[in-house]
């Protein structure tokens, strides 16, 4: 088949009528010119047959909670349009409802049915697939000679996106007949979205993970911008659920619950009193809500950790 016909078919077969983003347009003419990916296995898709095994119709007519996995998995597929195997018999997707259009975030579906953000975009989550495999210097030359960019789009981060192991138990959940439950922070995510100040850590829970996202890339250093996932994750409807803030000259006059970074442990518990849990080097609180998860290093608060729920 010549490159227009493939496209086609992948466009009608794989991704729900969508036009096959550019950079995926690119790996099929360099697939077809002999030229495959350098940095991981990988069997781009014409369709989506491979997925009957699995995850086709007749297993989600299987009984009990097994029949309910798929139809969740079946639900989930629904916003993917994969377009690649891998050698470990996962697979790979992009978005097609969040994200740029032009070029979609990457999910990776292992072979254990686990989903997790693999890239903002598809050269990024190339690259990470071929990290796991200490290929990634082959890829980034690979994809750099052939104009596929492994950069993220202007404004999006996989940090920001929501939660899709979560989305996938909600809906595990609702088809098996059990309502999901989903901790709630005591202030609802709707009022802190109205009092969100930038300054202001303990407003970013429950907040839009974009905006907070915003946020942290005048904030964190110049290295981790593209690392936003250590500083920031989402829960299933993109709202923020963990903060991790470490020092740095932009965050060092943070307070969070009066507690500051350079505190002394003795200090904390002086101020916040006695925690909900503690170890050698850390403490903990967990009311009032978000519970603030505090660490030492040299006797000094280093990081402080924020989440909607008590772990």
């Amino acid at each position: 088949m010549d490159i227009p016909s493939i496209l086609l078919a992948v466009s009608r077969d794989c991704l729900r009528g969508r036009p096959v983003p550019k950079s995926l347009a690119k790996l099929w003419e360099l697939e077809l010119a002999d030229d495959s990916f350098a940095g991981a296995d990988l069997e781009l898709l014409e369709s989506l047959s491979i997925l009957d095994l699995g995850y086709g119709e007749e297993d989600a007519t299987l009984p009990g909670d097994v029949g309910a996995n798929v139809k969740a998995h079946r639900k989930m597929f629904e916003a993917l349009g994969f377009f690649a195997a891998d050698a470990d018999g996962g697979f790979l997707a992009i978005h097609l409802e969040l994200g740029d259009p032009d070029e979609p975030p990457v999910v990776h579906l292992d072979s254990e049915g686990q989903y997790r953000w693999l890239g903002a975009s598809l050269g990024e989550a190339l690259v990470a697939l071929a990290e796991e495999s200490e290929d990634d210097e082959a890829a980034q030359a690979w994809l750099s000679q052939h104009g596929i960019s492994t950069d993220p789009p202007l404004g999006v981060s996989v940090a920001a996106l929501p939660d899709l192991g979560g989305q996938h138990r909600k809906f595990f959940d609702a088809f098996r007949g059990k309502a999901a439950v989903v901790p709630v922070p005591k202030a609802a995510p709707k009022a802190s979205a109205k009092s969100f100040e930038s300054e202001k850590p303990l407003t970013w829970i429950g907040a839009p993970a974009t905006k907070v996202q915003a946020v942290l890339k005048e904030l964190v250093p110049a290295k981790e911008k593209s690392k936003l996932g250590n500083w920031l994750a989402a829960d299933e409807r993109g709202k923020v659920k963990t903060v991790w803030l470490s020092r740095t000259p932009k965050t060092e006059n943070f307070e969070v619950k009066s507690a500051r970074f350079g505190m002394t442990r003795a200090h904390v518990l002086e101020t916040l009193g006695r925690p909900t849990r503690e170890g050698a080097q850390w403490v903990r609180y967990d009311a009032p809500t978000p519970s603030l998860h505090l660490e030492f290093k040299d006797g000094a608060v280093v990081r402080m950790t924020l989440m909607a729920s008590a772990p």
